[in-house]
């Protein structure tokens, strides 16, 4: 072989492992990481939460030009939330409290993962809507 041939081989090749490099471990998902805005809600009618799934490839990081596609499904306390966002394609889900006080179990199924994970949020009452409504029933109990 010629000296030129043996540079387009190596050429060729290089390319060939760089690209096996990249797509196994930084264009592959590996593990489906969850970001929650928030986990304690208050029964006011306008606290939300935000749930998105980030897909992380080998190295630790999000994977480029990859969605987290996610199925979301709400197992206690659906009375309690009103859905604002449900993007199985993007992996966001979007929920606002509703005026009753309680706990909501959310199971998240990844479409790129072993085992689906559940997000406990609790929704505590809000201190300012007992107050209004303790006040007159004050003035009777003194």
């Amino acid at each position: 072989m010629t000296k030129r041939m043996w540079i387009i081989f190596g050429s060729v090749m290089g390319t060939l492992l760089l690209a096996i490099v990249l797509f196994n471990y930084v264009f592959s998902i590996y593990e489906t990481k969850f970001d929650v805005t928030r986990d304690v809600l208050y029964a006011d009618g306008a606290t939300t939460a935000t749930i998105t799934a980030i897909p992380v490839n080998a190295w630790g990081f999000k994977a480029p030009f990859r969605k987290g596609t996610t199925r979301y499904i709400i197992e206690e306390g659906a009375d309690k939330v009103d859905i604002l966002l449900n993007d199985e394609q993007n992996g966001i889900f979007s929920i606002r409290s509703k005026l009753i006080a309680g706990r909501v179990v959310i199971r998240a199924i990844p479409a790129k993962s072993l085992f689906p994970t559940k997000f406990e949020l609790e929704i505590y009452p809000n201190a300012a809507i007992e107050d209004s409504l303790a006040a007159p029933r004050m003035k009777y109990t003194m």
